[in-house]
């Protein structure tokens, strides 16, 4: 059977998701928002059974447009990439590393809760 439209996108926004645990861990916050925010937007994607995402500088207006629609826990999401798309960037370095870890539990959270929701599947 032929993967479900997105699943390859969906499998690097879990890699980049781990990478960021790692780089929180490594205290290399800056490198970890960008990598959680481009998770974000490529589970948004995915979900929405694309096989790429829209760059950074497009989140915004994607998710506004196309996942906020879908209602439910995708709000939340949207909530999350806002707030770590405010981070991306040279404020990021004067972040204390406590934040970002918080900010990675709370974009876990999101997309776990959005996953478990079933909103936006293809199929």
């Amino acid at each position: 059977p032929a993967p479900a439209p997105g699943a390859a996108l969906r499998a690097r926004a879990a890699h980049k998701l781990r990478a960021a645990e790692a780089l929180v861990a490594a205290q290399c916050g800056e490198e970890a928002l960008r990598l959680m925010a481009e998770a974000l937007v490529a589970t948004m994607a995915a979900k929405l059974g694309r096989d790429t995402a829209p760059a950074l500088s497009e989140a915004m207006a994607f998710a506004f447009k196309e996942v906020l629609p879908q209602g439910g826990a995708a709000a939340k999401v949207l909530d999350q990439l806002a707030l770590v798309l405010l981070f991306v960037g040279p404020d990021a370095e004067r972040l204390p590393e406590e934040l970002v870890a918080e900010r990675l539990q709370q974009v876990s959270d999101a997309l776990a809760a959005w996953d478990a929701e079933g909103l936006g599947e293809s199929g």
